[in-house]
């Protein structure tokens, strides 16, 4: 009769317990960063038939065996199997929450190694939105917001023209760098504002955003002006 899951891990604790850390032997990802939906092999450098063990990530199993008897734990069910004859554990259709060490111990040899990895999800459709176009100089402060439609483990880059904005007394950015803000704007803050967001697997840039900016000077003077050509002589 096959041992039930529960069977298996019990009979493993008894066996790893106190297993140390093996000098011999490194886990050795196929891709330390990967893309949501590929498949990814952590493989036992040099390989090592394990006729018992088990892979975790941080404190949760993920698979453990005792000869020729395998059980996956609900969080990779389908998605996680292990090469008894290399130890190696593939996880296929990888999701963000797949990021984080992972562990293998073995009994039978005795071993244990770690290795990281980190899964990102692709950048998509980033879109740049302000909280208005028409500015006054020295007394509006104009707000950019950057927003991407999927995408993980995300940087931000901000670009006026060509130029990439630097952050300055007037200029900061809040919200992990999605959020640009520029106090008393000046004539030289008209743009075109773009937002460049990325990630170590795919990037992405916004459409073009222009300010407006008029100075409050010049209006005087055109009122003034105007009001002369209006009185009567």
């Amino acid at each position: 009769m096959e041992k039930t899951r529960e069977e298996i891990c019990v009979a493993l604790l008894l066996l790893l317990t106190s297993v140390p850390a093996s000098a011999s032997v490194e886990v050795q990802p196929s891709t330390n960063t990967a893309t949501v939906g590929d498949t990814v092999t952590l493989s036992l450098v040099p390989p090592t038939a394990l006729r018992s063990g088990s892979w975790a990530v941080g404190d949760a199993l993920v698979i453990a065996w005792l000869g020729e008897q395998q059980a996956v734990f609900p969080s990779h069910s389908g998605r996680a199997s292990v090469d008894i004859g290399s130890g190696a554990l593939t996880l296929s259709a990888v999701t963000v929450a797949d990021s984080g060490v992972y562990v293998v111990q073995g009994s039978d040899p005795p071993l244990r190694a770690s290795a990281a990895i980190t899964v990102v999800e692709i950048v998509s459709n980033v879109t740049l939105s302000v909280n208005q176009t028409a500015l006054t100089e020295a007394k509006s402060s104009a707000i950019l917001r950057c927003s991407v439609s999927s995408g993980s483990s995300l940087s931000f880059l901000w670009l006026n023209s060509s130029s990439e904005v630097t952050a300055s007394d007037r200029v900061h950015t809040t919200d992990e760098g999605s959020t640009l803000i520029i106090i008393g704007v000046t004539r030289y803050d008209q743009g075109p504002f773009r937002c460049h967001a990325f990630n170590p697997v795919s990037n992405g840039t916004s459409d073009a955003v222009n300010f407006v900016i008029s100075c409050e000077y010049n209006k005087v003077i055109t009122t003034v002006i105007t009001a002369a050509w209006q009185s009567p002589l």
